[in-house]
This record gives structure tokens, C-alpha cells and sequence, in this order.
């Protein structure tokens, strides 16, 4: 009898998103029927009718029941559309988590029910908590290993989690925003995009380990990651997808763009490497980007490019960023140096390999930039 109030409470969010803080620990909840099997069947006395009818005491109990799943409702949706900037912390793990912010995008509210951030309601005497979402699956590869002090794309814990897509063989593809809940301007970077290509790590390591403070970064660590398990520049189609910007013929293509549409970025930032420059595209006007390049090129051994991001006239051939110009926003290319000979090998002319600590100093100096004066 009481049962449809706790259905409600497991259906919100998704059902598995659900988890409830007691004595034992975190415990999932999958379905209705695995938190409403939780109460005991209802006790019954009969009326002078001989109908039977709840005791009381049940009554009471089903009116608690049904007070606390309307409660927990109406906290999942004062989570969801907060516009007031202040971070939620869970009582138990003092963990932070970004409310709902028009800034971060108009599918941001999409995304608290794909991550796992998310509600915990509900049992009598458990303690209502918020918990941070679980790290992101990534695939393994070559540029874990290929030199000593790359960090691979595993152990991420950002403060918001989406996945923005699938590969052409079914792996996720994750956006991580990472910064305040009420950024001055989004930036979104995109990391690896060919599949040899592994300083791009490096940099998303450093968005990880410094957020920043003032812009908010939505970090895509690889664009492409079935290209980074196998350790191949193309997709799985043998597409590049850095080619792919006007013709949009991959899923990997697209998720970007809609992402793009989605959150409308000040700036979009696309990482490469091993040729050790960067160059700003602006097709709509802005300084932005050759500001940005300028100060790279003053404090790091990456040079800047006269003639920019580069284009291409064929439309079957546009550059991602070409692709995604009609979205609005400036782009900046960051061709990182390579950090091994072997990282891709059959680029010519490429600037001398540098050290992973070379590579990682360049990369922190770029994300400090990146989050403003």
C-alpha cells in the first residue's frame, strides 16, 4: 500500500543513480521493486464489515513513507534548477558539487541524471546525501606507457560528468567540467583527436590537477578513443576526424558539434602534437585566441603561427574547427611537442622531442592562461 510512494523515489533519476546512506554503507538502489520490497507487508485489522483496512499504525507509516518521497522530490529538483551559484556538500564526505547553472549549457540539467551524482533518499532514519559522480571509464592504451611520466586518461573525479557521445565501437566519449558554478566564460577543450598523439595527456592532466577559477572548462580528454586504444591516429572507419569537419560523417564528429551547439563556448581550444605551435581562428572577429597565442609564445617553446589554426577551402576536408565556427566562439590549435620519438612517427619536418616535464611545464602554463588575468 505504501509502495508506490518508494516506486516514485526509485524511478527518479533513473533508478540506478539511486543510493541510500545507512549504517551498512552506500547501498544502490536498481529498481522500484528492490526499495519497496524494504517494507514489511502491511500489517491489517478488520473493520465491522469485515473488510479489511489498515491498522493505525500503518497508516501513519505510509503517511511518513509518502511525506519523504515528495520531500526528496522536491530536493532533486532544487538540485536541478538552483540558479543561486552555491556548491551542495554531502554531510558525510564533504565532497563539492556544481548546482544547476544557465552558464554551463541547456543540457547541463540533462546530465545530473546521467551522472551519478546524484539522490540519495530515503529509508526511515537513513540521512539524505548528494554524492559526487564515479570517474569516467576510458580506455587504456600506448601513450599510458610510451614515456615514463605520461598519465594516461584514467582517475579522473570531475565536479560534472557528460557523456556527450559513443565511438563507432560503442565507447563512451565524456565531457568533465571542471571550475566554478558560475563561470565569467565556458572554454571547451578538445584533447586527443588522433589516436598517436599523446602529450594532449599532459595538458588534460593539468585541468585536473589545477582547475580553474575564474572560466569554467569542459574537458573532452579524448575525442577519439577508440583511436587511443589501438593506438592509431584514425577512428575505427580509418577516418580522420580532424578532416571530418565539414563533411560530419563520424559519430565521434558529431557528438562534438552538438556539445559545441549545446554550450556554446567562448572559446574552443583543440589539441595536437608534435609540432610544438599554436594559432588562433576567428572567422567571426575576436581577439581572444591571438591574445592567447601571443602569451604562449612569451612563456613557453611553443612557438606562434602567423597564419593561425589553418583552413582548408574544400568543405570534405574542413578542419573540426571549421566545422563548428557557425556555432560562434574563437578556436585555438595547441600543438604540444611530442614526448617520444615513437609518438607519431611519421610526422615531417616535427621540432626535437622534449621531456615529459618539459611537455608538462608548457601545459600548465597554458591552462593558467587559459583561466584569465
Amino acid at each position: 500500500m505504501c509502495a508506490g510512494s518508494l516506486a516514485g523515489l526509485a524511478s527518479f533519476g533513473g533508478g540506478d543513480s539511486l543510493q541510500v546512506a545507512d549504517g551498512a554503507g552506500r547501498r544502490p538502489f536498481g529498481a522500484a521493486r528492490a526499495l519497496a520490497s524494504s517494507v514489511p507487508p502491511p500489517l491489517q485489522e478488520r473493520g465491522r464489515t469485515g473488510a479489511p483496512k489498515m491498522s493505525r499504525a500503518i497508516r501513519d507509516s505510509c503517511a511518513l513513507l509518502k511525506f519523504a518521497s515528495f520531500a526528496a522530490l522536491a530536493i532533486g529538483a532544487v538540485a536541478a534548477v538552483s540558479t543561486a551559484g552555491d556548491s551542495t556538500t554531502s554531510a558525510a564526505t564533504s565532497e563539492s558539487l556544481v548546482p544547476f547553472s544557465p552558464a554551463l549549457g541547456a543540457g547541463f540539467v540533462s546530465s545530473i541524471d546521467r551522472s551519478a551524482d546524484a539522490l540519495a533518499v530515503a529509508e526511515r532514519g537513513a540521512s539524505v546525501q548528494l554524492f559526487p559522480p564515479p570517474p569516467p571509464e576510458y580506455p587504456s592504451g600506448v601513450c599510458d606507457s610510451l614515456a615514463t611520466g605520461l598519465p594516461g586518461l584514467a582517475g579522473s573525479r570531475p565536479q560534472q560528468l557528460r557523456q556527450i557521445g559513443t565511438s563507432l565501437l560503442g565507447r563512451p566519449i565524456w565531457a568533465e567540467y571542471w571550475g566554478p558554478s558560475a563561470p565569467s566564460a565556458l572554454v571547451v577543450i578538445v584533447g586527443q583527436v588522433h589516436g598517436d598523439e599523446c602529450s594532449p595527456t599532459l595538458l588534460s592532466d593539468e585541468v585536473r590537477s589545477r582547475p580553474p577559477t575564474r572560466r569554467g572548462i569542459w574537458l573532452i580528454p579524448t575525442l577519439n578513443p577508440d583511436g587511443y586504444a589501438a593506438y592509431e591516429r584514425r577512428n575505427a572507419n580509418q577516418v580522420d576526424l580532424n578532416a571530418d569537419g565539414g563533411s560530419r560523417s563520424q559519430p565521434e564528429t558529431n557528438a562534438l558539434m552538438v556539445f559545441i551547439a549545446d554550450v556554446r563556448p567562448e572559446l574552443i581550444v583543440h589539441l595536437h602534437s608534435p609540432n610544438g605551435f599554436a594559432g588562433g581562428y576567428a572567422p567571426h572577429g575576436g581577439g581572444l585566441a591571438a591574445g592567447l597565442c601571443q602569451s604562449i609564445a612569451a612563456s613557453t617553446a611553443i612557438r606562434c603561427s602567423d597564419g593561425g589554426a589553418g583552413t582548408r577551402s574544400d568543405t570534405t576536408r574542413w578542419f573540426l574547427w571549421q566545422g563548428h565556427a557557425q556555432q560562434g566562439g574563437e578556436t585555438l590549435l595547441v600543438e604540444l611537442h611530442a614526448v617520444s620519438d615513437s609518438e607519431v612517427p611519421t610526422a615531417r619536418p616535427r621540432p626535437a622531442t622534449r621531456s615529459v616535464n618539459q611537455v608538462r611545464a608548457d601545459a600548465r602554463v597554458i591552462v593558467s592562461l587559459l583561466d584569465g588575468p
